[in-house]
């Protein structure tokens, strides 16, 4: 590998670890514009305690800038992030490295074809 490109991929590190730094401390969180908050809300209200906990991320990006599952993931749910671009989609398998239930998945989600099995 070149110097150049593990100088990038090394800049790409640290900008990914800042958007989850700064996530976690903007008033917020992780999603574009508080779909977080309200989500939390909705699910407090309507989803009971001993319900299973389970998430699915269509277009997940990075995983964590303007995620509205992240702080989800973070909490314990489990579930599975897809993304079709291959550079989001190795950003968004280092997002969910140290989140064992989070999986990332590297498809191009289409409702008219079936999942792989």
């Amino acid at each position: 590998m070149s110097l150049a490109k593990a100088a990038q991929r090394y800049v790409e590190n640290l900008e990914h670890e800042l958007q989850r730094v700064k996530g976690s401390l903007r008033r917020q969180g992780f999603s574009y514009s508080s779909e977080e908050r309200i989500l939390s809300k909705y699910v407090a209200q309507l989803l009971p305690q001993d319900h299973s906990r389970t998430v699915v991320d269509i277009g997940a990006g990075n995983g964590v800038r303007w995620s509205n599952t992240y702080s989800l993931f973070q909490k314990g749910w489990k579930g599975v992030g897809i993304e079709a671009d291959g550079e989001k989609f190795s950003r968004l398998m280092r997002a969910y490295r140290n989140l064992p239930q989070a999986h990332a998945c590297h498809y191009t989600a289409n409702p008219v074809t079936s999942f792989p099995s």
